[in-house]
């Protein structure tokens, strides 16, 4: 149970241990490829989905394991930041028409996976750019994960239907059986109302016949249907029938058209990507202004970003970029590697140095390749 410092409404949320699976397999900018589980019966999960934390009311939304994860509302006033972004919060969520408004309809309608995913990344972004001195670190993080949720896109849409549901082929052939069975009826009906029915002029004329409707009906009974079959039966086969699944005449309940609302989203609020590769540059341009934060540090998290932004670099495009930084991680790698004694630090160093190198020849390939 947590409480939204937002709202101060409490709700379940699921949570996801961190230290439930182990990454097993890494892609060259540290999305995690391949996980074990610890528990068999919770394989299916991804842990992209449990990275924020949504208040269901107010639709708050931070880091779920940060340092402003919703845990109490009496840490807002310990953190005069996250308390404006919380008025801020409040005073955008019930403007018609804004970005938060938007996101937050949407967010409460949307039922798949990854459509859900997506717009919670987009609201703790949004969250926190409220802020007046917003994380550039935390930015580049929540965008770099948003390119992995859109990277796995067709692995979250990869859900089987329920094994009752019937596919459109065969809700297909169901009903051109069914109209090919009927066809014939119809058609007599039809002549048969063109000569009785249509053909009466509503005055009476002597000594023409007067059709009513029981005799028209009785007619039908007569002519087209068959022994032991009411009219009024051959319209109640035709409807679907109780526990028939038709897909077709079954209107969509809450259908939500991702793609569509990301780009009429963009339109009021530039920073909303389209894709894996917008979603990348975005990141590397928060990861850029962090890195001028670090100028006058050394260590294993400034040589980790300058290795990141040229990976990313190398992935928009931007193949200059992406070999000044990685070289200057292989140059900030090094250095730290003399400084250091050997300990889990230089470990991880020597790796970044290693995959900066192998990826600074990939991008030099690339680069003659796209000239």
């Amino acid at each position: 149970m947590v409480t939204c410092p937002a709202c101060e409404k409490s709700y379940l949320e699921q949570r996801l241990n961190p230290q439930s699976y182990r990454v097993t397999a890494s892609d060259t900018d540290f999305y995690p490829s391949q996980r074990v589980w610890l528990d068999s019966q919770i394989n299916q999960l991804n842990p992209l989905a449990y990275f924020m934390q949504t208040c269901p009311n107010c639709f708050f939304t931070v880091e779920a394991n940060g340092s402003s994860s919703l845990k109490s509302a009496q840490l807002v006033t310990e953190n005069p930041q996250q308390q404006l972004q919380i008025e801020r919060h409040k005073e955008l969520l019930p403007k018609p028409g804004s970005g938060l408004d938007k996101l937050a309809h949407s967010y409460r309608i949307a039922e798949d996976p990854f459509s859900k995913v997506v717009l919670k990344f987009l609201l703790g972004i949004f969250d926190e750019k409220l802020k007046d001195h917003y994380s550039n670190y935390n930015l580049g993080r929540y965008y770099l994960r948003l390119a992995w949720v859109f990277r796995e896109g067709q692995n979250w849409e990869k859900t089987d239907p329920p094994k009752d549901w019937p596919t459109l082929g065969q809700n297909l052939k169901d009903l051109s059986e069914r109209h090919e069975k009927y066809l014939g009826p119809v058609e007599k009906l039809r002549g048969l109302l063109d000569e009785n029915f249509l053909a009466l002029d509503q005055r009476e004329e002597p000594g023409k016949q007067h059709y009513s409707y029981d005799e028209i009906l009785r007619q039908l009974e007569k002519e087209v249907v068959p022994d032991g079959q009411k009219p009024e039966e051959i319209w109640g086969q035709i409807k679907p029938r109780p526990g028939d699944n038709f897909n077709l005449s079954r209107p969509v309940q809450n259908f939500f058209d991702l793609s569509g609302f990301l780009l009429d989203l963009k339109s009021i609020w530039p920073g909303v990507p389209l894709n894996e590769i917008e979603a990348l540059k975005f990141s590397l341009s928060y990861y850029h202004q962090y890195f001028e934060s670090l100028q006058e540090e050394s260590g294993t998290r400034k040589i980790q970003t300058a290795y990141l932004i040229g990976e990313l670099s190398r992935r928009a495009g931007e193949y200059p970029q992406s070999r000044k930084f990685l070289n200057l991680a292989i140059a900030l790698g090094q250095d730290s590697l003399q400084k250091e004694k050997e300990t889990y630090r230089t470990a991880f160093t020597q790796k970044i140095i290693d995959l900066a190198a192998q990826q600074h020849s990939l991008a030099v390939q690339e680069q003659r390749l796209s000239t």
